[in-house]
C-alpha cells in the first residue's frame, strides 16, 4: 500500500508530463494535418491545370465561372472586413468562390478521395486526445503489471533460496548427527571388546574340567549350572565360571548355547550378567510390546521391572541389584532421594525436593558448602519415631 501510495503521487507529476507532451504531440498533428491540407490543394490545382491546358472546353468553362463571378452583385460597404479595402476583399471572396467551384468540378471528376483522409476527418480532436489517454493508461498499466511480475519473480528466486539454505543446513544437520551417532557406536563398540579382552584376562584358576565327560556328567554339570543360575535370578559370569570350575569365556559360551537351544532364557548386560527371565515373564514382556504396538526402550524397561521378578529365591536382591532397582525407581520418579558417596540412600520427599529447587532458583548461584548447610533445614532426615539413625546422626 505504501508503494501504491508512493507510486500515485509520483504519478501526479507524470501525468501533468503526460499531458503536457499529449498537448505537444496534439499540436504537431494538428500542423500536419494543415500542411496535408495545403499539399492537397496544390495537388488538385496543378491537376487542374493540366486539365486545363489538354482540354480548351475546359478552358472556356473556367472562363464562364470567371465571368459569372465578377458579374456577381459586389458586397455592401457594411460587408467588408473592419479595415480592409472594399477591391480586396471583393477579390479575395471572388476568388474563393472560383476555388470552390473548381473544387467541386474536381472533385466529379476524381471521386472521392482516400479512405483513409475520410476517416481521418472524421475523428475529432477530443475523441483524438480520448484514445492517446486510453493508450497511455494501458501502457502504464502494462508497465505496473509488468513491474509486479518481476517483483514477483525475485520474490519467488529469494524465497528458493532461502528454502535451499535452510535444506543444506538441514542436510549439515543430519550429517553431523550421524557422524556423531556412528563415533558414539564405534567408542561404544571398541569399549565393549576391551571390556571382553580383559573379562577374558581373568582365567579362574581352577583347571576347569575334563573334555572327556560320561553322560551323567553332563547331565549333573547342566543340571548344577541351570540350578545355580534360577536360583540366583541374576548371577555375575565370573561368578559362576568359577562356582562351576570353568573360565569366565567357558562359562559364558556354555550360557549363549543353552540359550540358543532355548533351555535357558534370559539376557547378558553390558556388565558382565546374565538375568535369568522364566518363560512366563517372557511372555508377559511380548504381551506387552504387542498389547503398545510401538514402545520406547526406557518404557520398556520401567514394565519389565514390574513383569520381571528379580528377587532371589531367600525374597533378597544382592547389593549390586537392590542399587539397580533403587536407580530405576528414582528415573521413572517412582523415588525421590540421593545415594551418597559411603553407600547410603537418603529418601526426599517431593515437596522438600521443591523446596531446595526454590532456593537455588532464588539464589540463582550457590555453593555445594551452602547447598549442603540449607539442606540441612530444608530436609527432615528423622525417622518415624523422631529419632535419627546414629550414622545419619
Amino acid at each position: 500500500e505504501e508503494e501504491e501510495e508512493e507510486e500515485e503521487e509520483g504519478g501526479e507529476g507524470e501525468e501533468e508530463e503526460e499531458e503536457e507532451e499529449r498537448k505537444k504531440k496534439e499540436r504537431k498533428k494538428e500542423r500536419k494535418k494543415e500542411r496535408k491540407k495545403e499539399r492537397k490543394k496544390e495537388r488538385k490545382k496543378e491537376r487542374k491545370k493540366e486539365r486545363i491546358t489538354a482540354s480548351g472546353d475546359d478552358e472556356e468553362r473556367r472562363e464562364n465561372v470567371v465571368a459569372a463571378e465578377a458579374a456577381r452583385p459586389q458586397p455592401l460597404a457594411g460587408e467588408r472586413g473592419e479595415g480592409m479595402p472594399r477591391h480586396r476583399r471583393n477579390r479575395m471572396l471572388a476568388l474563393r468562390r472560383t476555388q470552390q467551384v473548381e473544387e467541386a468540378v474536381e472533385d466529379e471528376n476524381d471521386g472521392a478521395e482516400p479512405a483513409e483522409f475520410q476517416v481521418s476527418g472524421k475523428i475529432g480532436a477530443k475523441k483524438q486526445r480520448k484514445l492517446e489517454e486510453k493508450q497511455a493508461r494501458k501502457t502504464q498499466r502494462e508497465a505496473e503489471e509488468a513491474e509486479r511480475e518481476e517483483r514477483k519473480k525475485l520474490e519467488q528466486k529469494r524465497e528458493e533460496e532461502r528454502r535451499l539454505e535452510e535444506e543444506r543446513l538441514r542436510q549439515e544437520e543430519e550429517r553431523k548427527e550421524e557422524e556423531l551417532k556412528k563415533a558414539k557406536e564405534e567408542e561404544e563398540r571398541r569399549e565393549y571388546e576391551e571390556y571382553l579382552k580383559l573379562k577374558e584376562s581373568f582365567v579362574v584358576e581352577e583347571e576347569g574340567l575334563d573334555e572327556a565327560m560320561t553322560e551323567e556328567q553332563t547331565r549333573s554339570f547342566l543340571t548344577e549350572l541351570l540350578t545355580y543360575i534360577k536360583d540366583a535370578k541374576v548371577v555375575l559370569l565370573e561368578d559362576l565360571a568359577s562356582h562351576l570350575g570353568l573360565r569366565t569365556q567357558d562359562a559364558i559360551n556354555r550360557v549363549q548355547d543353552l540359550m540358543a537351544d532355548g533351555t535357558l532364557t534370559g539376557v547378558i548386560d553390558d556388565r558382565g550378567k546374565f538375568i535369568y527371565i522364566t518363560p512366563e515373564e517372557m511372555t508377559a514382556v511380548a504381551e506387552f510390546i504387542r498389547r503398545r504396538g510401538r514402545v520406547s526402550i526406557t518404557e520398556l524397561a520401567r514394565e519389565s521391572n514390574s513383569l520381571i521378578n528379580l528377587q532371589t529365591e531367600g525374597g533378597f536382591l544382592s547389593k549390586g541389584d537392590a542399587i539397580n532397582r533403587v536407580q530405576d525407581l528414582m528415573a521413572d520418579g517412582t523415588l525421590t532421594g540421593v545415594i551418597d558417596d559411603r553407600g547410603k540412600f537418603i529418601y526426599i520427599t517431593p515437596e522438600e525436593m521443591t523446596a531446595v529447587a526454590e532456593f537455588i532458583r532464588r539464589r540463582g548461584r550457590v555453593s555445594i558448602t551452602e547447598l549442603a548447610r540449607e539442606s540441612n533445614s530444608l530436609i527432615n532426615l528423622q525417622t518415624e519415631g523422631g529419632f535419627l539413625s546414629k550414622g545419619v546422626a
